[in-house]
C-alpha cells in the first residue's frame, strides 16, 4: 500500500484511542531506556501497549501511525512531536527509511516485546553493530505489525539556505517552550540519574518538574507509572520534608489507581511501602512514624470509600480478578476496618456481605483493636456483626469482652454475644443460663429453644438447682412450664429423683399444680424407661391433682 493514511473513517472514539496507544508505546519506549527489559516497570509499561491496542482493536482491524522527521501522525494529524535524536522513536524509524508503521488485530505481547528490543537496540549511542532497523524488522517478520520502508538515498536532503541571517543555536531552542514530551523525558532522565546515584539530592528545578507531573499526570492517565517511580525516590529521600511530599503526593495517586480499579499496581505499591518501613525501622526512624502516619491516612472512610462499587469484584467468575481485589484489601491497615465495616450496609447482596465479612475477620487477626472500636458504634446491626465475626477470635481479650456484652442494653448483641460465647467454649453455656430470667421474653424464648437443642449435663445441674431453690424472679405459670420443659430436653436421669417428687408428692397442695404439670413434662422429653414408670404412676394415681397434671402434659404430645 503507498498510500499514506488507510481508506478508513474513524470515530472520535477510535481517534481516542489511537492517541492512548501512541501514549503508551511511547512510555514504554521511555521505560526500556530507563530500566532493563525484565524490570516490572518495564513489563508493565509494554503490557499497556497491548491492553490499549486491544482496546483500538474492538472497533478496528489495524492501526497505521504516519512517520515523520521526528513526528508521528494519525489522521493528519500530529500526536507527538519529538526532538530529533535516538530516544526519539519517530526519528529512528524516519532516519532508517521507514514512513509508516501498522499494527494488526491479534497482535501478541511477545511480538509487541519483540518490537521494543529492536528500537532499544538501535537506540544506543554505542550501539556499533552493522545493519538498521528496518533489516532487524524484516528478519523478524512479526506477523501482525507493518511498515513501509524507503530507501534514505534517494530522499532529497533539506538544503541549508546561507542567504538567511544567522541565528544562534540555543537562542533558537530556547524560543520554542518544551512540550509536555520533553517534559517527561527530562523528568525520567533526572529520576534515573537520582536512582543510580542516591547520594545526589534532586535539584529545586527536579522537584518542581516532578510535582508538575504529579499534578497534571491525568493528561497521560499514566497513575501508576508516577507511582512506581515515586517509590524508587522515596527509598532514597534522605530528609523528612521530601520523604513526606512524595508519600502525600503517592497518596493522592493510589487513591486515583484504587478508583479505577488497577488492584494489582496498588497492592504492589502498600507491598513495597511495607517492605520501606521494615528496612529502615532502625536506622531512620523517622520513616516508620511518617509511614504509620500515611497508612492511617489512607485508612480513612473519606479515601477508601473509593472501594465501594469495587465489592461486586467478589461475586465474579474470573478468579483472577477477584484474587486480585482480595489481596489489596488484605494488604491494607488493620484501620481500615473502621471504613470497611460500615460499607456493608449499602451492599445488598448477602454473598457479597458475608465475603467481606470474611476478609475483616482475616485483618482482624492481626490486630483486633480497630474491630473493637466498632462495639460503641451506634448502628446497632453494625455493632451485631462485629460480635458474631468475634466469635472467630481466640484471643482472651475478645472472650473477656463477649462476657461483658451478655448485659448490653440491646437484646440483638446479648443474644449474638451469648452465641458467639458458646460456639467458642461450648462450657459457656453456664452463661446462657443467665438469660432464663431476662426481663425481655424474646430472649427468654431464643435461650430456651437454643439450651433445648441438646442434652448437656452443665445446663441440667444449673436448672436442677433453680428449680430446686424456686427463687424465681419471673414466678409465671408459663415460664416454670418453660424451665421444667427445658430441663426434659438437655437433662438425663439424675433429674428423674427430683422430678417424681414434684408430681407424684404432697397431693393436697392444689396450688401447686402447674410444678406438677412441668415434672410431668419433663418426664415426657425425657422419654426413657425410667420416666415412663414415674408417669405411669401418675396415670394410674389415686388423686385426681396428679392425674390431672399428667393429662395435661400428655395432651402437648398427643
Amino acid at each position: 500500500m503507498d498510500t499514506n493514511v488507510p481508506a478508513h473513517s474513524f470515530s472520535e472514539i477510535d481517534i481516542k484511542a489511537a492517541k492512548d496507544v501512541l501514549a503508551c508505546f511511547l512510555n514504554a519506549a521511555r521505560s526500556y531506556r530507563l530500566y532493563p527489559p525484565n524490570h516490572i516497570i518495564t513489563k508493565k509499561t509494554v503490557s499497556r501497549v497491548k491492553t490499549s491496542l486491544d482496546q483500538f482493536f474492538k472497533n478496528n482491524n489495524e492501526l497505521r501511525f504516519i512517520v515523520k522527521a521526528n513526528d508521528f501522525i494519525f489522521q493528519g494529524n500530529t500526536i507527538q512531536k519529538g526532538k530529533p535524536n535516538n530516544d526519539n522513536p519517530a526519528f529512528l524509524f524516519f532516519s532508517d527509511g521507514i514512513r509508516w508503521i501498522e499494527f494488526h488485530k491479534g497482535i501478541s505481547l511477545g511480538e509487541i516485546v519483540g518490537i521494543f528490543d529492536i528500537i532499544n537496540w538501535y537506540s544506543r549511542e554505542n550501539n556499533t553493530s552493522e545493519g538498521d532497523i528496518v533489516t532487524a524488522l524484516w528478519e523478524k517478520d512479526f506477523p501482525n505489525f507493518r511498515y513501509k520502508a524507503e530507501d534514505v538515498l534517494w530522499e532529497e536532503a533539506p538544503l541549508v539556505d546561507f542567504s538567511l541571517s544567522p541565528v544562534d543555536e540555543e537562542d533558537t531552542i530556547e524560543a520554542e517552550p518544551p512540550s509536555e514530551f520533553e517534559k517527561k523525558v527530562t523528568l525520567f532522565e533526572n529520576i534515573q540519574k537520582y536512582k543510580n546515584n542516591p547520594l545526589t539530592d534532586l535539584t529545586h528545578e527536579e522537584k518542581e518538574t516532578l510535582q508538575l507531573m504529579v499534578v497534571e499526570h491525568e493528561m497521560t492517565n499514566n497513575d501508576d507509572d508516577v507511582l512506581d517511580i515515586l517509590s524508587i525516590i522515596l527509598e532514597n529521600s534522605k530528609n523528612t520534608d521530601d520523604f513526606a511530599s512524595i508519600l502525600n503526593f503517592q497518596k493522592k495517586l493510589l487513591k486515583n489507581i484504587i478508583s479505577d480499579g488497577k488492584f494489582d499496581h496498588a497492592a504492589d505499591f502498600l507491598r513495597n511501602l511495607h517492605d520501606i518501613q521494615f528496612s529502615y525501622r532502625r536506622k531512620k526512624p523517622w520513616v516508620a512514624d511518617l509511614i504509620d502516619h500515611f497508612r492511617s491516612e489512607i485508612s480513612r472512610p473519606s479515601y477508601l470509600d473509593v472501594i465501594y462499587p469495587h465489592w461486586k469484584l467478589l461475586d465474579t467468575t474470573n478468579s483472577g480478578e477477584k484474587d486480585i481485589f482480595v489481596q489489596f484489601i488484605n494488604l491494607l491497615p488493620s484501620e481500615s476496618i473502621l471504613s470497611l465495616m460500615p460499607m456493608l450496609n449499602r451492599i445488598k447482596s448477602p454473598r457479597i456481605q458475608h465475603r467481606i465479612m470474611k476478609i475483616v475477620l482475616k485483618i482482624a487477626k492481626h490486630d483486633i483493636e480497630p474491630l473493637l472500636q466498632l462495639l460503641n458504634h451506634p448502628d446497632i446491626t453494625l455493632v451485631q456483626r462485629v460480635v458474631h465475626l468475634m466469635r472467630y477470635l481466640k484471643d482472651e481479650k475478645s472472650e473477656e469482652i463477649l462476657r461483658k456484652l451478655i448485659s448490653h442494653f440491646s437484646q440483638r448483641i446479648r443474644i449474638e454475644a451469648l452465641k458467639s460465647l458458646v460456639s467458642r467454649k461450648p462450657e459457656e453455656l453456664v452463661k446462657m443460663c443467665l438469660l432464663i430470667e431476662d426481663e425481655n421474653p424474646h430472649i427468654r424464648k431464643i435461650m430456651f429453644n437454643h439450651l433445648a437443642k441438646k442434652r448437656n449435663k452443665t445446663v441440667e445441674k444449673i436448672l436442677l438447682k433453680y428449680l430446686t431453690n424456686e427463687n424465681f424472679k419471673i414466678d409465671s405459670q408459663q415460664h416454670i412450664l418453660a424451665c421444667y420443659k427445658l430441663l426434659g430436653k438437655c437433662g438425663s436421669n439424675k433429674s428423674i429423683p427430683f422430678l417424681r417428687r414434684k408430681l407424684l408428692d404432697q397431693p393436697f397442695r392444689l396450688n401447686r399444680s402447674y410444678f406438677r404439670q412441668g415434672a410431668a413434662t419433663a418426664l415426657w422429653e425425657l422419654n426413657n424407661d425410667k420416666a415412663t414408670g414415674v408417669l405411669n404412676k401418675a396415670y394410674r394415681s389415686f388423686f385426681p391433682v396428679i392425674r390431672k397434671a399428667h393429662h395435661r402434659a400428655f395432651q402437648h404430645y398427643e
